[in-house]
């Protein structure tokens, strides 16, 4: 049935610091997962690095509630892993009440095409991978909220609301056939009005919570937004800001910063009631080429607005998780030492990315060197997770894989070039840059020989980074490249009380080595011993191929497929693995 709106504006003071912060009594309108009265404090759109780089900004009681991330329907298995693995961590990490708002896109980004992808989903092209992710999710043992199509009516997204409004019921119906922990946000930004909104909303009995994207203050204040909020109570449905980030002013500028964005956006929270949530992007926009004008939203690089952020966070209105994380973690930054102030390529041909830890050019083959001290560290430490970070951008028109090597220590940056370069000791893996034209941290998992440094006494570790020829690649990764503001660094966990965290019917997976990487077909895996089932995707998720192999020391024939990138799923007698190769 639906509310009859009315407000009842009963204004409660509560004490932020030295200030009084009012606001309006939250209705509770009894959905799932909905605090009885506050608002929930949530940040993400970046990885778990930059959340815990923000939790440690917030301090003890003022630890966020939600993070936020994003999967698409069409999810190949290597990139669901990679999400999976890093929740799995940070579930063994937060306190059980951390809860998770997934963004479950169904559009390629690519209009006309999304009608195309959303009738696809209708028509049952995707249900396997539908019902994997629900599995995989569940077996987190969370509190997950999923903004299924978010920001549905935005033209940017391309949907067709005849096609949407069946895909988001699909989508829905698939999850909750899995588990109840799922809360389904259907999501919108106030671009239009409120009557295109609504061609678009799938229907009260699939929808928990009403959500919408606050940017700029000129949508923030428009009817379009007062007018949404105001329909949400009519459908007895609370809202969540999904997204929200200062776009277009950033911060910088202390308290004129503050009151251009936040103070505005606060105070809207404050006075609507039927706000029960809202998660904040931290990140420093200017870092991603396509958003450059968005600017610098990373609370830390403002003293006076993350000052002005905290004191609203200490308002009774919000709902923080009642503990911070059970783990003790270092970052290890890279070794000053190692920048370069010069640098001439010893190859003629296009420089290529710009390098600071570089060991120079070769035409468009470029080598970077990154060295990390673990002098802090010692063999006694009990380290369960040591993660290799790296900004990466890759404005080429294709994905680019870039390995990742050990090195040796013996050697100094002052007569570093190409021709006598340290030679790689061991492979550690690829990380492949997405075509996205934008920056992002992407990493890999060197636990092992973090710890085998340390038994062996050794206090540093040495990476080589190699991008492999690929014409007008304007591709980058390296010492100083900073993406959402955060230089290359280890991530080290130390063990700890930790939170059970269900495997379920989701097997957790290993990374595969492939070899040789890029390849013209042939390759060798290794992965699990014994017989195994190889599934072959292409990038967009579609199944090409199924081989059943006696050995996974059998040679692996893809010389039929076209060059590009493809995934590998190996699943053994008793372990899974997943990776990924380039056939050129």
């Amino acid at each position: 049935m639906l509310r009859s709106v009315y407000f009842l504006f009963v204004l409660c003071l509560t004490l932020s610091g030295s200030l009084a912060a009012q606001f309006t009594e939250r209705l509770n309108f009894n959905a799932k997962f909905e605090p009885a009265s506050g608002v929930l404090h949530g940040v993400g759109q970046n990885e778990e690095y930059a959340f815990a780089n923000y939790v440690a900004r917030m301090d003890e009681g003022r630890f966020p509630a939600i993070f936020m991330t994003y999967i698409p329907v069409r999810a190949d298995s290597a990139r669901l892993a990679r999400t999976i693995t890093e929740l799995k961590d940070m579930a063994r990490y937060y306190p059980p009440e951390l809860a998770f708002q997934i963004g479950i896109s169904m559009t390629t980004g690519s209009p006309p095409n999304n009608s195309a992808y959303t009738e696809a989903i209708n028509n049952g092209d995707w249900d396997a991978n539908i019902d994997l992710i629900a599995r995989s999710l569940d077996s987190l043992d969370r509190d997950i909220f999923l903004r299924i199509g978010y920001e549905a009516n935005g033209f940017w997204n391309g949907y067709s609301a005849a096609s949407y409004r069946p895909a988001f019921r699909r989508v829905a119906e698939r999850f909750r056939a899995v588990s109840d922990r799922f809360a389904t946000v259907w999501c919108t930004h106030p671009i239009t009005s409120l009557s295109d909104m609504m061609t678009y909303y799938p229907g009260d009995d699939v929808v928990d919570w009403w959500s919408i994207d606050w940017f700029q203050p000129s949508f923030m204040n428009n009817r379009a937004s007062a007018d949404f909020l105001a329909e949400a109570t009519r459908h007895d449905r609370p809202v969540m800001i999904g997204e929200s980030t200062p776009t277009e002013i950033g911060l910088g500028d202390g308290q004129t910063s503050w009151d251009r964005w936040y103070g505005q956006f606060f105070q809207l929270i404050r006075d609507n009631p039927g706000i029960k949530a809202f998660c904040y992007i931290n990140r420093d926009w200017t870092q991603i080429s396509s958003l450059p004008s968005w600017g610098n939203a990373l609370l830390e690089h403002d003293t006076t607005v993350l000052r002005l952020y905290r004191e609203e966070m200490d308002s009774d209105l919000y709902v923080h998780l009642t503990a911070g994380p059970t783990y003790r973690c270092a970052d290890l930054a890279p070794n000053a030492a190692l920048t370069l102030s010069s640098a001439t390529p010893d190859a003629a041909g296009t420089a290529g990315p710009l390098l600071t830890n570089r060991a120079e050019t070769d035409g468009d083959t470029t080598v970077s060197y990154v060295r990390f001290s673990l002098a802090s560290l010692t063999a006694a430490d009990s380290v369960r997770t040591v993660k290799l970070w790296l900004a990466g951008r890759n404005q080429s028109a294709a994905d680019i894989p870039y390995a990742v090597q050990l090195t040796s220590g013996d050697w100094t940056t002052s007569d570093l070039t190409y021709a006598n370069r340290p030679a790689a000791t061991a492979t550690v893996g690829d990380i492949l840059i997405n075509d996205n034209r934008r920056n992002r941290l992407y990493w890999l998992d060197v636990t092992d020989l973090a710890r085998t440094a340390l038994a062996e006494g050794r206090n540093e570790l040495t990476f080589l980074l190699g991008a492999p020829p690929v014409a007008n690649n304007t591709f980058s990764i390296h010492g100083t490249e900073r993406t959402d503001g955060y230089a290359p660094a280890l991530q080290v966990v130390f063990s700890g009380d930790e939170n059970p965290v269900s495997t379920g019917a989701v097997p957790e997976y290993r990374e595969l080595r492939v070899f040789p990487n890029p390849s013209s077909g042939r390759v060798q895996l290794a992965g699990p011993e014994g017989p195994a089932t190889v599934t072959v995707s292409d990038s967009a998720g579609r199944v090409l191929d199924v081989l059943n192999l006696r050995s996974t020391r059998e040679e692996v024939d893809l010389t039929g497929l076209t060059p590009g990138v493809y995934f590998l799923l190996v699943r053994g007698v008793r372990e899974t693995y997943v990776g990924r190769v380039v056939l050129r």
